[in-house]
């Protein structure tokens, strides 16, 4: 799939030719704790890996959107609630990393967009430059 992704990242990159920060959509330490990996990470190493544009790839610890409120599965809630539940939901952990930086967020699904909304916000309140969301799928 991350080579799927990849396809479709290198016109993107073409046509944006400058310096780019990818960032995983992170998962709580309890989920992630839980689950063992983080699918957002194994995502953007697939597809970001050996392309040969000026990116940096933020990955595990590296990282410097951090999810420090515990969220249950969105699947079941409507439009509205998927909004509530992630409000305040990242944090910066490493505000140098995003200042005046270009970033592409990757995340798996997108569905009302809210969780990528609320980490863009995130970033750009913390100084990055421009904020992009980059999802294998939309449902």
């Amino acid at each position: 799939m991350g080579k799927l992704m990849q396809k479709r990242i290198k016109q993107f990159l073409r046509q944006n030719n400058k310096p780019w920060i990818i960032v995983p959509l992170p998962l709580h330490r309890r989920k992630m704790l839980a689950r063992g990996f983080n699918q957002n990470d194994i995502l953007a190493r697939a597809c970001f890996t050996n392309l040969k544009f000026n990116i940096t790839l933020l990955l595990n610890k590296q990282n410097p959107l951090k999810r420090v409120k515990y969220t249950g599965t969105q699947t079941k809630l409507t439009g509205l609630k998927r909004i509530a539940n992630v409000q305040k939901v990242f944090a910066i952990i490493d505000a140098k990393a995003v200042a005046n930086k270009n970033i592409i967020i990757i995340d798996d699904i997108a569905t009302t967009g809210a969780t990528l909304k609320e980490a863009a916000q995130t970033l750009l309140k913390a100084g990055a430059g421009q904020v992009w969301g980059f999802v294998l799928a939309r449902d």
